[in-house]
């Protein structure tokens, strides 16, 4: 019987959309590539079968492809150590598993990007991921690109979530170049829904953007995380300008962990925000509020601490 091929499964993005598809769907068949069994198996997903693989080691994956119809490329580098490491996953990864797709004959591949593509800084994060579109456009699969803004909520900790905490707990919040940059927060259930969608969507070899339905500046941002959080009296930020940190950075080596923090640093210092009339042109979707969706998070978090 076919199956839907899932890699990264294990990761945020993945176990999020794996626990919906699963539900969804009850009579597909799914293969979650992970990198740890054990890990896999804590999800309780039991009608999933995963598979244990390196998408960097073609050989280790090989056996998920076997009776393959359908790809989810969700594996990703996004908090690597070193900077070579964006490019082994993210761009070397998604040749070997594009390259397994095509042998098993695969009919549609969906890959999750990043909205990063699209910014006009180049960091190395950004500029892998572009590559790694540009394997799957010129594969000849059919194929749809997702390129998602910051996502939140559902199972898993994210940088909203670190940030919440932050907020929540400590009276000063550092803010990056003064906190005018905007950010576009999307639910995650709003994103699986959309990769859900995409296996069997009429429309092929297309890239969507999609962020949420809110427009946020970074202090706006951490006033509605704080009010979410049951915070009482003022917010107060400390602005620490971009071009001094790029310039205490500036000695250290750029492909050791110094200069991943400052293309995070870059990266956080430009607008990320993305039109959604295409997507919502194509698909079948209601965006999340923040509000909804830190409320979601939040019951969501109840739950798991009262049966941990």
């Amino acid at each position: 019987m076919a199956e839907i091929v899932v890699t990264g499964s294990t990761g945020y993005i993945g176990r999020n959309f794996l626990m919906r598809a699963a539900a969804m769907l009850p009579n597909a068949r799914f293969v979650g590539l992970t990198r740890s069994i054990r890990k896999a198996r804590g999800l309780g997903l039991h009608q999933v079968r995963f598979v244990e693989g390196n998408v960097e080691d073609r050989e280790t994956m090989s056996s998920a492809f076997r009776d393959a119809s359908a790809v989810v490329h969700l594996a990703a580098a996004v908090k690597p150590r070193k900077a070579a490491e964006f490019f082994q996953t993210n761009v070397l990864g998604t040749q070997n598993v594009i390259e397994l797709s095509k042998k098993a004959g695969v009919t549609r591949f969906v890959f999750v990007s990043s909205c990063d593509v699209g910014l006009p800084i180049v960091t190395r994060y950004s500029e892998s991921k572009r590559q790694a579109e540009e394997i799957v456009t010129q594969s000849g699969l059919d194929y749809l690109i997702i390129r998602p803004t910051a996502v939140y909520g559902g199972f898993g900790a994210t940088a909203m979530t670190g940030l919440q905490a932050l907020v929540k707990r400590a009276p000063l919040v550092p803010v990056i170049g003064g906190g005018k940059q905007k950010l576009q927060p999307l639910y995650v259930d709003d994103l699986t829904a959309i990769i859900l969608q995409a296996l069997t969507a009429q429309v092929r070899n297309a890239v969507y953007e999609v962020g949420g339905p809110e427009q946020f500046t970074h202090l706006e941002l951490i006033r509605e995380l704080a009010r979410a959080s049951g915070k009482r009296g003022p917010i107060f930020h400390i602005p620490i300008p971009v071009a001094l940190l790029a310039w205490v950075l500036a000695p250290f080596p750029f492909s050791g962990s110094f200069g991943i923090l400052r293309e995070r640093i870059l990266s956080l210092s430009q607008d990320k925000v993305v039109s959604n009339e295409r997507v919502m042109r194509d698909f079948d979707l209601t965006l999340t509020c923040l509000s909804d969706g830190l409320a979601g998070a939040q019951r969501l978090g109840s739950r798991v601490t009262e049966s941990a």
